[in-house]
């Protein structure tokens, strides 16, 4: 059931995408090894609201620290659309373990994004991710 309502993020039609993502999100348990496989592919789907809902639904249900989706996302954080990259940065603040010091160098360089939205869900996740005294935050 996973792998069909995951193709349903494929949909070209918008409102049929989120619907996929809040329904995986709901009825997956956390670290479900088969909703990851699905959907880390769609981190890099051409469609940059595809890419966007795989963030969503991912850190869903993503155990905390989980080392390979903290790369993926990290590596959202670039991303083209700024949608796509404040979906990431949003979901480390939620995911990654306090003291992540690739999470923390990842969102510090999204503080200075073009975009206001990014910028502001890095400094918010930041708050959530970076140790008291960090000096990669402080700088």
């Amino acid at each position: 059931i996973v792998n069909a309502i995951s193709a349903l993020l494929d949909c070209k039609v918008v409102r049929v995408q989120e619907d996929a993502a809040k329904v995986l999100s709901a009825v997956v348990r956390q670290s479900d090894e088969e909703l990851i496989q699905a959907l880390a592919p769609r981190l890099l789907n051409a469609d940059p609201n595809v890419r966007r809902l795989a963030v969503l639904a991912l850190g869903g249900v993503a155990e905390r620290g989980h080392a390979s989706l903290m790369r993926m996302y990290c590596d959202r954080l670039e991303d083209d659309d700024p949608r796509a990259r404040q979906a990431a940065a949003v979901t480390l603040g939620a995911i990654a373990n306090r003291g992540d010091s690739q999470v923390v160098a990842a969102l510090r360089a999204n503080v200075e994004d073009r975009e206001a939205c990014v910028r502001q869900a890095a400094v918010s996740s930041l708050g959530a991710v970076s140790e008291k005294d960090d000096r990669i935050v402080i700088a």
